[in-house]
């Protein structure tokens, strides 16, 4: 995105893309008594050009804002940044500016932001087709339509309905669907967390889910809320406990505080930090109080920040009590804390600090932007002697902006200081940025204008240009496109992106017609931060797709993601003609991510091109786009891929042809894709074809939208057919743990049957028997387990592990297989079984050498370290002083290290300290032992006896 990752330019909180819609959820204090109403009519003032931050403040006043958006940031108008705008009032202006509309509750306490559709009525949601083309118009009005359908016995409809409503988003859907809304789309994310995608052979935890949800509760009335975050504190998943502790923040008082007592008493760190957090919100300070004397530091630190979210007049005594404490990163907290919770107490408390030359330089830098937060103008007097200050310089800086107009002349005297250092003086534009007017605008112009400046310099004042904004920015900003440096004009280009004002789009076709190819790539991306509805934009990016570089071409695709799907066909058509290969594929996949009926009609056609990778990527646009029409293109493709010769399908699969079109039915999903799947595998097996085989009973085992009972009942056949190999039987066994919302019971009697089997000769008909290996047929049993997950799956796992054993067939790659699986469950059920199993398998493979042994060890330690005590210490101790030779075995030690910081306690501390003065210890990891103990165990007197 433009505006980020340019040298020095300033820290920007970005939007959150969930699915195919970006639906930001920005998480903060919401009660539903009178402060919601407060909080529509609160003041807020915007700084800079993040509206992430500007929405975040009118969240913690009480205002719940939900976006719906294609993947840019949103803009603050210009001309509202650096004074006080009414709540509603900037939402109304974002809205106008990016050429969206909004939808206000009842109780006007929240509101979702979403893109004006094109057409004047709402689109059908009757149908399968109606609800294909509601989702691809991203039209909120659609939703209480599409809740209704996806109860349908059409079980086509139902599924539509469901896509739709998931590319329209969460927080929409919540807001505006009414409990119906609520109980469907808390159905669908628990059958989303039994598909158990993977992340580095890790599940992706269900909680996400949870998290998103629980997003939108403000926006529900009633029971529900209550009821949702008690049942997730009934979890066996921390993580799920720990979400939804963070959402009982969004309750009225008296009925979050019973739910927050339950939380305080959790036995995970994690939760009982969450509920840190929530305290604060719901203003429980004798909670605070208790949690500030928690032995980790991480709930210690969250209770502090804590403290400075309540009302509670007691809050600035505990804050100045706190920074008594040892711990530096604390009082640094406390100070923070304290200039939100008590301002006069703060400014007491900070100017005797920045005072005391005696102090911590890190708690004097702290006091000082703390002394100017609530002290503004007043504490200028006490800035002053700290500039010279070897250390402090820096923070005065920062301080400055905080200080009001009246630091405008210290600032301009620090910047036109030579020996400055550069970050502080880059340090100084963002404080002249934060102090803002008429003043600040000059001062920034003048150093644009200096030509004996330091090109770098110059660039950082563009960027800081563009974070004040306005009309008063242009001016400078159009200078600045002619410089003769690259590196202004491309940060003058980026700057325009951010000011927040319709003017910059008549300066980007300069910048588009610049030599420098990344100025041009700059200007089309900016084009995604203006309204998507204006003219002055397609003309933009329609010339931007003639430009003779690739890169800003595609560039320009990018864009294209905020436009309506109808524009963006029309703008991507011409561009499939390109002789550009890499153009021809970047058009075809970003017409897939804006679908609907216009892109389907462009793209169809070319399921059959010439060109392998065209094809491929066709495949997989129509399947992003799904609907009927782009499935049956879809089966028609599939089918003349299997229909050629063998040395043509191999050629297929090589080449991700194959695997491209089955990704594309895989995508498009719903009960129409079933028998495309199941004919495609019954022709992969009629000749046995591994890879094609493995290929779709995968395909099969993710199949989202279709009826389970159905595709177990497929799965189960071809299980049970004596004809296949071995082979082939276990590629459905593993697919039938991924079948979403399946028959666990059912699922279980087939792993169970398999996961402990032995195959023998003559114990299975065919003419296949020598090709069973017992091994192999455990490993895609666990693998299906794992996929399953819950506690008994937890419990096969490690009956498999118990009966390998036995079998005296243990061997590194089965304990791998079992470690991929034992890990996401003991997370996601923190199941004793599981964790047990952990402990056995680390201490197995650190008794023995090898690699692949110590490779799985590590693995074990770490996936035990979020359940480990105190009774697992004596095994990290003996890991700690075992010596495993070479740079990865010093691994081992990183992972017993961390855990024995993550148990705490006297136990683990005097372990640590065993570790850290054996003089066999490496010198790395003597390094991280000391770490963990000035982290985990601060103030300790052992500890700095030891140390010192």
């Amino acid at each position: 995105m433009a505006g980020s990752g340019d040298g020095h330019g300033f820290s920007r909180k970005r939007t959150t893309i969930i699915g195919a819609v970006l639906a930001t959820i920005l998480f903060a204090a919401l009660a539903h008594s009178a402060t919601a109403g407060e909080g529509r009519g609160a003041e807020t003032t915007p700084r800079g050009s993040s509206a992430a931050e500007a929405l975040a403040d009118l969240n913690r006043q009480g205002l719940t804002v939900l976006v719906t958006e294609p993947a840019r940031d949103l803009i603050v108008p210009g001309e509202l940044r650096g004074r006080p705008v009414n709540g509603a009032d900037l939402v109304e202006a974002l809205a106008a500016f990016h050429g969206m509309t909004t939808a206000w509750n009842r109780e006007r306490t929240a509101v979702v932001l979403y893109p004006i559709p094109a057409d004047a009525s709402p689109p059908t949601t009757q149908t399968a087709e109606g609800a294909w083309r509601a989702g691809w118009a991203r039209d909120p009005r659609a939703i209480p339509g599409l809740v209704e359908a996806t109860a349908s016995s059409d079980l086509e409809l139902a599924w539509q309905a469901s896509r739709a409503l998931q590319r329209i988003g969460w927080a929409p859907t919540l807001a505006l669907g009414g409990d119906a809304a609520w109980s469907r789309q808390v159905a669908a994310a628990d059958r989303a967390a039994y598909r158990g995608r993977r992340i580095m052979g890790v599940k992706e935890p269900d909680h996400l889910e949870f998290v998103r949800a629980a997003g939108a509760l403000a926006l529900i009335s009633g029971d529900r809320p209550r009821q949702f975050i008690e049942e997730g504190l009934q979890s066996r998943n921390r993580r799920v406990r720990a979400a939804a502790i963070m959402s009982a923040r969004r309750l009225a008082p008296d009925e979050g505080r019973p739910l927050l007592d339950r939380a305080l008493d959790d036995p995970s760190r994690q939760v009982r930090a969450a509920a840190a957090g929530a305290a604060g919100h719901l203003n429980v300070v004798t909670a605070l109080e208790r949690l500030l004397s928690d032995n980790s530091q991480t709930i210690r630190y969250r209770a502090v920040t804590a403290l400075g979210e309540g009302e509670d007049d007691r809050a600035g005594e505990l804050l100045e009590r706190a920074l008594a404490d040892t711990d530096p990163g604390l009082r640094r907290r406390a100070l923070t804390a304290m200039t939100r919770a008590d301002g006069e107490r703060a400014f007491r408390v900070a100017s005797n600090l920045v005072r005391d030359e005696a102090e911590e330089k890190t708690i004097r830098a702290r006091a000082a932007v703390c002394l100017a937060q609530v002290g503004g103008e007043r504490a200028l007097e006490l800035l002053e002697p700290l500039r010279e200050e070897y250390g402090l310089r820096f923070a005065v800086v920062v301080a400055l902006g905080y200080a009001g107009e009246a630091a405008l002349p210290t600032l301009e005297k620090l910047i036109a200081e030579d020996e400055t250092n550069e970050q502080t003086r880059i340090r100084a534009l963002e404080s002249v940025v934060m102090i803002g007017g008429d003043e600040a605008a000059r001062l920034l112009a003048s150093i644009l204008g200096d030509a004996e400046e330091d090109e770098y310099y110059r660039a950082a004042a563009c960027r800081a240009m563009g974070e004040m904004g306005g009309s008063r920015a242009l001016a400078g900003l159009r200078e600045a496109l002619g410089d003769r440096a690259a590196v202004v004009r491309t940060a003058a280009t980026r700057a325009l992106s951010r000011v927040g004002d319709p003017g910059a789009l008549d300066l980007l076709p300069r910048a588009l017609d610049d030599d420098d190819i990344g100025i041009r790539a700059d200007a089309a991306e900016a084009a995604a931060h203006f309204n998507p509805r204006d003219e002055r934009v397609h003309n933009l990016l329609s010339r931007a797709l003639e430009d003779e570089e690739r890169y800003v071409r595609a560039k320009a695709m990018e864009a294209m993601e905020m436009l309506d799907s109808r524009t963006a066909a029309q703008l991507l058509g011409r561009a499939l003609s390109s002789e550009d290969g890499d153009t021809r594929l970047g058009a075809i996949r970003a017409l897939g991510r804006a679908g609907g009926p216009d892109a389907l009609t462009l793209i169809a056609p070319l399921v059959d091109d010439d060109h392998t990778a065209v094809r491929m990527a066709a495949a997989e646009a129509l399947g992003e786009i799904g609907g009927a029409e782009a499935l049956e293109k879809l089966g028609e493709m599939l089918a003349n891929l299997l229909t050629v010769g063998g040395d043509q399908r191999n050629e297929n699969v090589r080449s991700g042809l194959l695997p491209g079109a089955i990704n594309g039915v895989l995508r498009a999903g719903g009960p129409r894709a079933l028998p495309i799947l199941e004919n495609g595998l019954e022709r992969a097996s009629s000749h046995w074809r591994r890879d094609e085989h493995r290929l779709f009973t995968s395909a099969l085992g993710e199949l989202g939208g279709a009826d389970s009972e159905a595709l177990l009942e497929v799965l189960e056949a071809f299980i049970a057919r004596e004809d296949f190999t071995p082979e082939a039987s276990r590629n459905a066994l593993e697919a039938m743990g991924r079948v979403p919302n399946a028959d666990r019971e059912r699922v279980l009697r087939h792993m169970e049957k398999h996961v402990t089997s032995v195959f023998v000769e003559g114990e299975r008909p065919g003419a296949h028997r020598a090709w069973s290996i017992p091994r192999k047929e455990r490993e895609d049993a666990a693998r299906g387990l794992g996929y399953l997950g819950g506690p008994e799956a937890a419990d096969l796992l490690q009956k498999a592990h118990a009966f390998s054993e036995k079998l005296a067939e243990q061997d590194e790659r089965w304990l791998r297989t079992l470690r991929t699986e034992v890990v996401p469950i003991a997370e996601a059920a923190e199941r004793a079984e599981a964790v047990d199993l952990l402990r056995i398998m680390a201490a197995e493979c650190l008794s023995k050498r090898g690699r692949h042994y110590i490779e799985i060890g590590v693995m074990a330690i770490r996936g035990l370290s979020d359940f480990a005590n105190e009774d697992d210490v004596e095994l990290l101790e003996k890991t700690m002083v075992n010596s495993f030779g070479g740079g990865f075995g010093i691994n081992v030690n990183y992972a017993a290290t961390d855990a024995l910081g993550a148990i705490g306690g006297e136990k683990a501390r005097d372990a640590l300290l065993d570790a850290y003065i054996d003089p066999d210890l490496e010198s790395r990891v003597r390094g991280h032992v000391e770490n963990v103990l000035k982290a985990r165990f601060p103030g300790d007197p052992e500890v700095e006896k030891a140390l010192d």
